[in-house]
């Protein structure tokens, strides 16, 4: 009886490793899509990057971080997300909340670009604005020239 409770443990065990590695497929999909979109940007003379996020979202959830920029200083917000993903929505706003920079256009891979005059924290929010099945992963590099 010992025994079959031990089988039982390893069997649960093994399960939730599986399930686990499920889970991660989707976010090594939007790993692998930054890194990308990275190499991408740098070959335009993007310097180096300053900040990577990852998390997942809910249909219509959105998630807001502070990051600080210096003014003078080109930076480009770039946005991936997962194959459920149809639509991330990115913003960039003043630490008080008014929208600067916000991208316009309907799919799963938004860029921000945007030139700070002064020297401050500014808020980036991601939207997560239509995933077929939630939670949708999503990735966020910040980038500066």
């Amino acid at each position: 009886m010992r025994r079959a409770g031990v089988l039982l443990a390893l069997a649960a065990t093994a399960l939730t490793a599986d399930a686990a590695a499920q889970g991660n497929r989707w976010q090594q999909q939007v790993q692998q899509q930054l890194a990308r979109a990275v190499v991408a940007f740098r070959a335009q003379r993007f310097a180096r990057q300053e900040l990577s996020r990852q998390a997942a979202l809910n249909n219509e959830e959105s998630e807001t971080f502070l990051v600080t920029l210096q003014a003078g200083v080109p930076y480009s917000f770039i946005g991936v997300c997962d194959v459920d993903c149809e639509r991330l929505a990115l913003g960039v706003a003043t630490a008080t909340g008014n929208d600067i920079a916000v991208d316009q256009s309907s799919g799963a891979l938004p860029v921000v670009a945007f030139t700070p005059t002064m020297t401050a924290s500014y808020r980036v929010t991601v939207r997560m604005a239509a995933c077929r099945m939630s939670p949708c992963w999503y990735g966020v590099a910040v980038l500066r020239k």
